[in-house]
């Protein structure tokens, strides 16, 4: 949780992993028949555990990819802090190896039955484990996003920006695609008394609000305009989570606010209501959202995330 104190506003984590001196959590049902089990303690200087024996529970691994995230977004806000100097591009060079390995370790620990499948989803949903299993993938698509995003980008060559950005966008659709299961696992199956017990119809997560957005604002920064009907379908599945997220958190009504106006202006996009040569497409009294770049992509003027500089975002230039 300490991880997740103060992700929408740069706040340093208080809780070093070095610190922590305890057993990763044991599977539940162990737990609750009191069975003898003994778990990896927490080594934030080894390898995520695999779960040979059956006895690691899936919380152990969102505990170990929100370590993660914590040193990203830890490195990110000392780095904006930072004037640019002769070392700080091989300073983020060996962070960002040493971190993108820490992310490829996580995944390859992951046992065939966490690893995300319309199955695996299934199944968690039926044993209660919904929410750590979704936070989970939420938290390590917004770790990767975070990574390549913030950036000091005036250290980097032509290619290695164009490296970050891609990447990026892969884990942005990436985190859109798993939302979209979610929604179609929902859509699917049949709300029967029995149904609703097993399968609960919220998911409620406020660190997953804050990805999606993240993800929507990464894949609109610029595209061509004839993607657009395809970005907007693919945000479906994403704005029917914030719709929920917005019956619980506050921070969920502001979220699905700002998703539901850049839906707005990519329809009004779509709907060539800016005209088909026009440098600036001014809609309603927002003013100019955006204009075309020199190769005929539209680029949105504003990000949709305000915490660090544009200077500091590899997305928006």
């Amino acid at each position: 949780m300490d991880r997740f104190n103060g992700f929408c506003s740069g706040h340093l984590s208080v809780i070093q992993p070095e610190d922590v001196f305890l057993r990763l959590p044991c599977d539940v049902k162990l737990f609750e028949s009191q069975a003898e089990t003994q778990t990896p303690f927490f080594n934030l200087a080894t390898q995520p555990p695999h779960n040979a024996n059956g006895n690691i529970d899936s919380l152990a691994y969102l505990i170990n990819i929100s370590t993660i995230w914590g040193d990203v977004t830890a490195n990110i806000y000392r780095t904006s802090q930072r004037p640019v100097t002769p070392n700080s591009n091989s300073a983020f060079t060996i962070f960002y190896e040493a971190t993108t390995y820490r992310l490829k370790s996580w995944v390859d620990s992951l046992p065939s039955n966490y690893t995300f499948s319309t199955e695996n989803l299934r199944r968690a949903t039926e044993t209660g484990k919904l929410g750590t299993f979704m936070t989970m993938y939420t938290v390590y698509h917004g770790t990767v996003m975070k990574l390549n995003r913030y950036i000091q980008k005036s250290t980097l060559s032509s290619t290695k920006l164009a490296h970050h950005v891609s990447v990026a966008k892969q884990h942005a659709e990436a985190l859109l695609a798993v939302m979209e299961a979610l929604t179609a696992r929902r859509t699917s199956t049949p709300s029967t008394p029995t149904e609703h017990a097993v399968m609960p119809r919220h998911f409620s997560s406020p660190f997953v609000g804050y990805a999606i957005v993240s993800a929507i604002d990464i894949l609109t920064s610029e595209f061509p305009l004839s993607s657009v009907p395809a970005l907007l379908t693919s945000f479906g599945g994403a704005q029917s989570i914030l719709a929920e997220l917005a019956l619980f958190w506050q921070s969920g009504k502001n979220q699905h606010a700002l998703i539901a106006q850049r839906s707005l202006d990519l329809s009004e996009l779509r709907d060539g209501q800016g005209g088909a040569g026009a440098i600036g497409f001014k809609f309603g009294n927002e003013g100019v959202v955006g204009s075309q770049s020199g190769d005929g992509n539209f680029k949105m003027r504003e990000s949709l995330e305000t915490m660090f500089s544009r200077g500091y975002d590899c997305i928006y230039d």
